[in-house]
């Protein structure tokens, strides 16, 4: 395989797991920081997805550790944002033009690959704009009407943000593609205690959800949204990737 692969980075298993299955003889690596990361090819191409968990700090510290092991070409920032802006709809692709923390200035998006990717985003179902960054579950209406006005954005994750700085730092193209797994109307249920990543919280959560079932509701709509984010997530890297080829 070539020595310098594209970095797909998503911050959960749940949206590594469907990156992982677009690969060709994935081979797991070592886990570095307790993340997982695989390679292997689509096509003629070779791919490291990284697994980045959960916020700004995790994200910095995979992504870092990411880049200097692997040295890639480019760096994809996958996986699930939420929409805050009322125009966004549940899995609308989203390849914002500008990439901020909140409160902090815009990110450099490598406008040469965006452009790449505009024809393979689906039709009427893809938002540029504005994606900022925080570090925590934007869950309410009211507080999604806030950020959206207040960072002027469309949507938000949790990861973004310091992956396109660490790529910048190393002097690395990279862009965003996420999906919106909710709407800004929706609420989503409060498990901002919890690491999805850890298998002690992943039963802490269910037990959440068998006890209250409000919380189980909201964690079945999100995991729909999140199942629909990513089947457009991987539509589009499914014809992006072949055109990465060297």
């Amino acid at each position: 395989m070539p020595d310098s692969p594209i970095l797909i980075t998503a911050a959960l298993p749940f949206e590594c797991r469907p990156l992982v299955d677009l690969l060709h003889r994935a081979v797991p690596s070592p886990a570095t920081g307790g993340r997982h990361r695989w390679r292997g090819i689509h096509g003629d191409v070779d791919i490291v997805v990284q697994e980045t968990g959960m916020g700004l700090d995790a994200a910095a510290g995979a992504a870092a550790h990411a880049l200097q092991d692997t040295n890639p070409r480019l760096v994809l920032s996958v996986g699930l944002a939420g929409g805050i802006a009322r125009a966004v709809r549940r899995a609308d692709a989203i390849v914002p033009d500008r990439v901020a923390r909140e409160h902090g200035e815009d990110i450099p998006v490598d406008t040469d690959l965006r452009a790449l990717v505009a024809p393979f985003l689906p039709e009427k179902r893809s938002r540029r704009g504005r994606l900022v960054s925080v570090d925590r579950v934007v869950r309410t209406p009211a507080a999604k009407a806030e950020l959206a006005a207040a960072a002027r954005a469309d949507a938000v994750d949790m990861e973004s943000a310091a992956i396109l700085e660490e790529a910048a730092r190393a002097a690395v193209p990279a862009i965003v593609l996420r999906a919106a797994s909710d709407t800004a109307e929706d609420v989503l249920p409060d498990i901002s205690t919890i690491d999805v990543t850890k298998p002690i919280d992943q039963f802490r959560l269910v037990g959440r959800a068998i006890t209250s079932p409000r919380t189980a509701a909201g964690l079945v709509k999100l995991g729909w949204g999140g199942h629909r984010a990513m089947q457009t997530v991987t539509h589009v890297l499914k014809k992006l990737l072949p055109c990465l080829k060297i």
